[in-house]
Formats: structure tokens, sequence, C-alpha cells
């Protein structure tokens, strides 16, 4: 079950830290959000079965005081024993309607692991991105502390004046503040990851997991909590179709003073007031909504994979032309970074080549994260984390 639920996620390498499988597997074990779903769901069978339990027998005891005609009074004990009795066919709709709170439950169990599943991606995903970009501010220092040595023995030797040199050096400490900023969004996003994951200790995480489409599809999990829900109010209004559930049996015994009496009976209730009209109402029009909502949510759910379906194409062509943009200069920033050392660039070239070197290398982090973003939406959508 477990395999074929992660079927859709592509296995990462766990050399440099515990991979995202198994990260996410820990976390749906021990999570305690989770766990609050599981009380939740047990909690339903117990409130089926309090639907369906039936009421308790009671025992009545008196006295009564006879006055005879002989002038005397004699006092006898008199005893009833009373049994509720559910109707014929109260029972099946009880039954049904216990099942349907069972299903229910687990619907909304179904959806709130969906999304902590769902949830989970979207840190991850954000924690990758956080880190890429750190690891692109420490290779932007890299590029600006190369450049400043450069810069700094043309000055020493005389082929640059010094103002260049200084500029140099301030792009080295914009790059170091741009290290620092981008390494706290990492750890923050790190620390947002294990906590929406409801985990107690610290992992290391590698960073090279990618996410896929799912091949096979399910039923969006709202759409079956919203059925389920549908499922409930049509067995709360059969339930509320009868509209006497009980009658009571009673066996009494009187001793009175020249006999023993023994009666049996049944008290039926008359329902002329109370006839459950407005539940069976509310419980239609319930339905009625449940439907209106699938429906809804269903023709939404068709545009909203289809243009999913659309950006996540857009966007993979987006990252290979910038795949093929950024080939190119890296190798025009290695021919002029040559260039500058034989004083035949200007530094201001040198640099406006690196930051549009590093700005593409940005946009490419930052597209494979949107990419990834609408992969996990449309996986969600399709039910592929309801398993």
């Amino acid at each position: 079950m477990q395999k074929k639920f992660f079927a859709f996620l592509l296995v990462s390498s766990t050399l440099f830290g515990e991979s995202f499988e198994q990260f996410l597997q820990r976390a749906l074990q021990k999570s305690p959000f989770l766990e609050a779903n599981k009380a939740a769901l047990e909690q339903s069978v117990y409130e089926g079965a309090k639907v369906m339990r039936y009421q308790n027998p009671s025992l009545e005891f008196g006295l009564a005081s006879y006055d005879l005609q002989e002038g005397t009074d004699e006092i006898a004990p008199d005893i009833a024993f009373i049994q509720p009795i559910r109707l014929w066919g109260v029972g099946d709709a009880q039954k049904a309607f216990a099942s349907s709170l069972q299903k229910t439950a687990q619907a909304r169990t179904t959806l709130q692991k969906a999304l902590f599943v769902a949830k989970l991606s979207f840190g991850y995903a954000r924690y990758k991105k956080d880190a890429a970009l750190q690891k692109l501010a420490q290779e932007e220092l890299g590029i600006a502390q190369t450049i400043a040595k450069i810069t700094k023995e043309r000055y020493e030797n005389g082929t640059t004046a010094k103002v260049r040199w200084l500029q140099s050096v301030l792009e080295t400490k914009r790059a170091q503040n741009t290290l620092a900023r981008m390494r706290a969004n990492a750890l923050r996003s790190y620390y947002e990851l294990l906590a929406a994951s409801g985990l107690t200790q610290e992992v290391k995480l590698e960073k090279t997991h990618r996410f896929g489409m799912a091949q096979t599809k399910g039923e969006s999990a709202l759409v079956a909590k919203l059925r389920a829900e549908k499922t409930l109010a049509l067995a709360k209004e059969r339930v509320a179709r009868n509209k006497v559930e009980w009658i009571e049996a009673a066996l009494s015994y009187d001793q009175e003073p020249d006999q023993n009496v023994f009666r049996l009976g049944v008290s039926i209730p008359l329902a002329l007031f109370n006839t459950k009209k407005e539940e069976r109402q509310i419980a239609a029009l319930q339905a009625k909504r449940k439907e209106l909502a699938i429906n809804g949510e269903q023709n939404a759910l068709l545009f909203r994979l289809k243009a999913l379906r659309s950006d996540i194409e857009s966007l993979q062509r987006v990252r290979e032309t910038t795949r093929e943009l950024l080939a190119s200069q890296k190798e025009l920033l290695a021919l002029y970074t040559q260039g500058y050392k034989n004083a035949s660039i200007d530094l201001l070239e040198l640099q406006a080549l690196k930051n549009r070197l590093i700005e593409t290398k940005k946009r490419q982090i930052e597209t494979l994260y949107l990419e990834e973003k609408e992969i996990i939406t449309y996986n969600f959508l399709i039910g592929a984390f309801n398993e």
C-alpha cells in the first residue's frame, strides 16, 4: 500500500541526508496532527454505536392502599417492567446512518491526510528552493572574490584605478550580505518544514528530490468528502422518515386483597404534532447543497487540472530555454574573466555579465519551484495523496 502511495514520487539519493520520501513516511507514522485524525475516526465508530444502541428497560415499584369494606386498610405492592421496543425498519435506517457517520469521518480523515502530504511537499519544495538560492549566493560570492582578487592585482600593477578595486571590494561585500540573507531564509524554511511535520527531532534532509506528476488518477479528496457528507444527509433524512421510532411494552403485577393481577400492555406514541417534517426537510436540503457543491467542484476541477497541465508544460519549456542560456553565459563569463586578466575587458562589463548569469540561475531555481508547486497541486487534486 505504501509503495503504491509513493509510486508517483521520484526516488532521490540519500547519501547526503534523509530523502524526502523517508521523511514523509516518518511524518505520516508519527505526526500528532495525523494521530488526532485517527482519534476522530475512532470517535466516529463510537458515535455510530451510540446511534444503534437499544434503550434501557425500566422497573417501577409502587405501593397501593386498599380501603376494605370491613373498615380496614391493606397495602399491597405494585410492580411494572417497561421495555422500549424499536419499530421494524427503524434499525435499518439507523444502521445506514451509523455507517455513513463512519464513512464521512474516513473521508474527512483522508482529506486531512492529503492536505498534510501536500503541505509537507510544498514546505520541502520551498526549503529546496531556498537552499539552492543559498548555494547560488555562495557561488556569486566566489565569483566576486575572484574578480576582486584580479582587480587588486591589476591595481597593484598599476593597470587599473583604485576606484575599480574599491568597486570590486564593495561588490564582494554585497555578495556576502546576499549570502547571509539566503542562509537565513533557508534555515527558516527548514524549521518551518520540521514544524509542519510534527516530528520532535531535527533531521538532515537531502535537497535533490524532484516531484513528478502522478500517472494514476483517483478521486479528489475534497469531492470524496462532499460525496460522503451527501450520503450522510440522505441517511439522516431516511431516519427522520420514521415519525415513531419506539413503542413501550409493559408488564405489570398488582397484588390486590382478593386477587393477583398481571397486565401486559403497549404504549404507542401518536405522531400528531411532532412529525419530524422539519428534520426531513433540513436533511434533504443538506443533501441538495452537497450535491450542488459536488457538481461545482467537479466542473471547476476539470478546468483547474487543464490549467495546471498547461502551466507545467510552459514552465518546463522555460527551464529548458534557461538551461541553454546558462550554458552560453557560463562560457562567456569564462572568456570575459580571462579577458579581464589580460586588461582587455572592463570591470563593469565583467560584473554586468556576472550579474546576468546569477540572475538567470536564480530564475531557473524559481521556475523549478513554481513548476513543482503546480505538480504538487495537480497530484493533490487528482487524489494521488489519498491512500
